[in-house]
């Protein structure tokens, strides 16, 4: 049985599939077998997977398209690690990151989360988002993270393209949520991270692209289903860190309905805030009207174009 076995879903990424699948075949660490999971592409994303000969990969298919969540949890289903990791089919790994989450497995028996940092790359300039990491832990150190909501509140210290769980965590957290169409890591972030504790090393071991074409991040969140944060409220009144994470998901909702002049579900995710948790700018982001947010969010775009990223914390 490998160590580790490796997720990639795929659809549509014939532009970067192989980029992805070599940055894996280049890990120092060799002991992996690699599942791509094709969820019907329409492009030549297939045919370029299966010109990488190496006796490792093994390529799963979709008779349907299902999405991320399917497409993941079908990886799952067919891992047979003892980790299972996952790497987006537009990412890449640094050469050290199987090692890495190798590493903190054996440091930290006790977690059955793994996870790294991980850099950005906006229109070829890289940015490493800021942290909300206690203070005494340092860069490059491998530490346990005893509260991942509180540590996540300004960006996710960890992306999918830079966690690993045990199969353990695996069978008890369940599959990823396929009822939602976005905030599926979010709502499995919650589930993982309230069950099990995490191990992290502080250095950047993947990329992830932030301009990818087809991304949800840059495509319209109009007509997607999205979870009940509601789900979750209960649990959060007797953890401080989880009912701040959840405030600031709100607010992250009910900015991106904003920008869509979603009126109804912009005014929703408000009502659900918590103000006096939100910073100056993220108060004046979500009061102010909507010519002065379009010229704001403008203004944000030309800046990470440039490779500055602004963030409302």
């Amino acid at each position: 049985m490998p160590r580790f076995s490796v997720v990639i879903p795929m659809y549509n990424k014939a532009d970067y599939i192989q980029r992805s699948v070599h940055s894996v075949l280049q890990q120092t660490l060799v002991d992996f077998e690699l599942l791509i999971v094709n969820d019907c592409s329409t492009d030549k994303s297939l045919s370029r997977a299966e010109k990488i000969e190496d006796s490792r990969i093994t390529i799963l298919q979709h008779e349907v398209n299902k999405g991320l969540s399917a497409s993941r949890n079908t990886g799952i289903s067919n891992a047979k690690g003892d980790i299972i990791t996952f790497l987006d089919a537009d990412d890449e790994w640094k050469p050290n990151f199987l090692a890495a989450i190798d590493t903190l497995a054996r440091k930290f028996p006790e977690c059955d989360i793994y996870g790294t940092d991980y850099e950005e790359k906006i229109n070829n300039h890289t940015v490493i988002p800021v942290k909300n990491l206690p203070k005494a832990v340092r860069p490059n150190q491998y530490v346990k993270i005893e509260d991942f909501f509180t540590a996540s509140l300004f960006n996710p210290i960890y992306c999918y393209s830079c966690v690993a769980f045990s199969r353990k965590a695996l069978n008890k957290i369940g599959n990823f949520n396929t009822a939602v169409d976005i905030g599926e890591d979010l709502d499995f972030n919650i589930r993982a991270n309230s069950q099990f504790k995490l191990a992290y090393y502080y250095k950047a071991c993947a990329i992830y692209y932030v301009d990818i074409p087809n991304q949800m991040t840059n495509s319209t969140i109009r007509n997607k289903k999205l979870i009940d944060f509601k789900k979750f409220d209960r649990q959060a009144e007797s953890h401080p860190g989880l009912k701040k994470y959840l405030n600031a998901s709100r607010y992250y909702y009910a900015s991106q309905y904003k920008n869509q002049r979603n009126k109804a579900l912009f005014e929703k995710f408000k009502k659900e805030i918590d103000f006096s948790a939100l910073s100056f700018k993220q108060k004046v982001l979500l009061e102010c009207p909507f010519w002065m947010y379009q010229r704001l969010k403008k203004l944000k775009a030309f800046l990470i174009k440039r490779g500055i990223k602004v963030t409302p914390f």
